[in-house]
């Protein structure tokens, strides 16, 4: 009997150790693709290329070690599936970051993309919100500025080219989550030009994700708005104490409790960990693992143009082109639904700035992404977009 008990004890041990460890892979796995970033680190070192192989986790705490107030970026894409803090008083689901502090993202180039946060959390230098940008960008990953340093990002190429411009991207953002920072951020600067950064790798996907989510309530409720603008104080507190939180391992018990009730979370349903499984077995890409255009897509960004054009602003459509588009031959116009995105964009009166044109002109499109593998731009292909842009607004 006793020694069933032990058994029993070694048991429950091995699965609780399992889980706590899922739970880190998990947060991990958020900011970090093991797959693709091994890859990398093997050509940068066959080339004699330097790559730096510290896990942000651990970049952070060197950081730490030298006095530094270092954080990783925690997007509203993480909410998505969580409760965001609805504890908090006044219900509180952030969209930006951090503000002020060093923010640690990502690598892909053999360097940590690390910038200082601006006054709301965002990539941007500081000081920018009161000098009435002329230009905003919404838009995730790509629109922040992954995973090259600050000012390579494409609000930073245009502001090389002397455009006034304000990055509000965010990791992870899908349209639903765009629209809110419009409401948010954008309306309260009221710039003259939008500019919606689309992704045709995932933005059609996460529109199905988000619209069952809190941030819904943009879409639904024209009216509404958390004030976010001017609740940066509270934001900067309860990010640092969530991320405080993970580092005490003490918010996967947060988690527990926000799934007895019902309510699923990103990190208890190993989300980041589920997708990188499922892209492994993804051997080549087809048109068909795109997802449905979702009649919701329109509606959101008729909303867009609107909002922007009551306070006399004009709404840009920018199209980015995902790595898999260059590796085999696809049909151009079928692959990740492109037409159909477009004909939608048209169909809205939006004038549309193709990265995909851009690129597949330039005479070998692989080398703007980094070591010519699966991921974001490299600064060239951000500088690429920010060109057309720039090209586009000279025209007109």
């Amino acid at each position: 009997m006793k020694g069933k008990k032990e058994i029993g004890i070694k048991l429950a041990l091995a699965i609780f150790s399992l889980i706590v460890a899922l739970y880190l892979a998990e947060l991990v796995a958020f900011f970090h693709d093991t797959r693709f970033s091994r890859t990398r680190e093997n050509i940068a070192r066959q080339n004699g290329i330097p790559f730096d192989t510290r896990t942000l986790l651990e970049v952070i705490d060197d950081l730490q070690a030298k006095g530094i107030a270092a954080y990783p970026i925690v997007p509203p894409s993480f909410f998505v599936e969580r409760r965001g803090f609805a504890d908090h008083p006044n219900e509180l689901f952030p969209l930006g970051g951090i503000s002020r502090k060093t923010t640690v993202y990502c690598n892909e180039n053999g360097d940590y993309a690390i910038y200082e946060s601006d006054e709301h959390g965002f990539n941007n230098p500081a000081g920018i919100w009161s000098q009435q940008p002329k230009a905003v960008l919404l838009g995730d990953s790509f629109a922040q500025g992954a995973c090259v340093g600050p000012g390579e990002d494409i609000a930073g190429q245009l502001r090389k080219l002397g455009m006034s411009a304000l990055n509000l991207g965010m990791a992870g953002s899908g349209p639903l989550v765009e629209l809110a920072m419009l409401k948010e951020y954008a309306e309260f600067l009221k710039p003259e030009f939008v500019f919606w950064i689309y992704f045709e790798g995932n933005d059609l996907r996460d529109v199905i994700r988000e619209k069952i989510s809190f941030f819904a309530r943009y879409f639904s409720d024209g009216g509404f708005s958390q004030d976010l603008i001017h609740r940066q104080a509270e934001i900067d507190h309860a990010l640092v104490e969530f991320i405080q939180k993970y580092k005490d391992g003490t918010q996967a018990a947060d988690d527990e409790k926000s799934r007895r009730k019902g309510k699923w979370s990103g990190v208890m349903t190993l989300q980041a960990i589920r997708a990188r499984l499922s892209q492994a077995t993804v051997q080549s890409p087809r048109p068909d693992h795109s997802a449905l255009l979702d009649p919701m897509f329109e509606m959101i960004l008729a909303k867009a143009r609107q909002k922007t054009s009551s306070w006399g602003g004009k709404l840009y459509f920018v199209y980015l082109p995902e790595y898999y588009r260059y590796v085999k031959q696809v049909d151009h116009n079928d692959f990740h639904q492109r037409h159909e995105v477009l004909s939608v964009v048209r169909k809205l009166g939006i004038p549309i700035i193709d990265g995909h044109q851009v690129f597949s002109i330039q005479p070998d499109p692989l080398s703007l992404f980094p070591f010519r593998v699966y991921g974001h731009y490299t600064a060239p292909g951000y500088r690429l977009v920010a060109e057309a842009i720039d090209s586009k607004l000279q025209i007109e």
